[in-house]
């Protein structure tokens, strides 16, 4: 009976690797559905670029930094809060 069992639950067929198949079984099917999402927003942008110019501008923008001839760009750098500041130590006293 122990041998039976034994087989039952660790063989190569056994119910152990059979769960094991189905869950790796769901991670995949659950990673098919994301990169076929992925997939449609990449064909979809690809179609844009494609025939859309303003969306080529947009991306030469914001992901190149590129403008148009005469443009100017101002580029506003924030300063962070530092532990000083929040103190009320704003080095008042320096001259």
């Amino acid at each position: 009976m122990a041998v039976v069992a034994y087989f039952f639950l660790a063989g190569n067929a056994g119910l152990i690797h059979l769960v094991q198949s189905k869950l790796e079984k769901a991670k995949i099917e659950k990673d098919i559905v994301l990169l076929e999402e992925e997939n449609k927003r990449a064909t979809a942008e690809i179609q844009a670029l494609r025939s859309d110019l303003k969306s080529v501008e947009r991306i030469a923008r914001e992901e190149l930094g590129l403008i148009k001839k005469g443009e100017v760009v101002y580029k506003f750098i924030i300063k962070k809060e530092t532990e000083n500041d929040r103190s009320g130590n704003r080095n008042s006293d320096r001259r």
